[in-house]
């Protein structure tokens, strides 16, 4: 792990502001997992705040718990997790005002090579006795990211934390089909991009046998050589 303090990370909440990149908001004890961005970095004396957009339940939260703790996660362009800890200030005027953190701490949780993977891979899963497929973005031993359309995740689809079942994933690669089953994933990411009206949600696997592990990294290892073949222009 390694912490940002001081000017580093005022200049990476900085970055994230103008990028608009989404944050996880947890209240510990509370159950409480919830999205926002980063409005304004203002000062105040000698006190620095982070304001974040409203979050509509946020009142009913603070009125249950006025002096909660509140942890903030983010994912950078690199696909590298960041959080920070920090207190609330005051919540008015529809923006929830937040204490400077004393650190953000970076850590680096992805311990598998990911690569996207050609058109046409599909994840079919189960949430809550409802079945549905969406395509596959990239893959890695540990999980996968999907692209779900907008009108079908935005609030009602998908949620932080929400364990899915039998997973089933459908890979192509040079003509061959490679149908692989997981028992369970969790979603861990949910990043939303209004411009192409597609959330990208992250998936870890919960649940893989040394046989799927296998059949993962054997279906990376084919596609990284054909990739490495297309990049230098030869054929078989």
């Amino acid at each position: 792990m390694e912490a940002l303090v001081g000017k580093n990370a005022l200049r990476f909440l900085r970055e994230i502001m103008l990028k608009k990149t989404q944050l996880s908001l947890f209240v510990p004890g509370a159950d409480y997992i919830r999205l926002t961005i980063i409005l304004k970095l203002p000062v105040i004396g000698d006190q620095q705040y982070v304001v974040m957009d409203w979050i509509e339940d946020f009142a009913d939260l603070i009125l249950s718990n006025p002096d909660p703790k509140l942890i903030f996660e983010c994912v950078d362009s690199q696909k590298i997790p960041y959080r920070f800890p920090t207190k609330l200030y005051k919540a008015e005027d529809r923006e929830i005002w937040a204490y400077f953190p004393k650190e953000i701490v970076r850590i680096q949780r992805r311990r598998h090579f990911r690569i996207d993977v050609p058109s046409g891979g599909q994840v079919s899963m189960s949430l809550e006795g409802e079945t549905s497929t969406f395509a596959i973005k990239d893959i890695s031993v540990s999980g996968l990211a999907i692209l779900i359309p907008r009108n079908k995740g935005k609030g009602k689809f998908l949620k932080l934390g929400d364990e899915l079942k039998e997973i089933r994933i459908r890979l192509l690669l040079e003509g061959q089909v490679y149908g692989i089953g997981m028992n369970s994933a969790i979603v861990r990411r949910l990043q939303d991009n209004m411009e192409t009206n597609v959330i990208l949600c992250g998936l870890e696997f919960t649940d893989i046998d040394n046989k799927t592990e296998n059949i993962v990294n054997d279906y990376i290892r084919r596609l990284e050589r054909y990739m490495l073949r297309k990049l230098r222009g030869i054929e078989d």
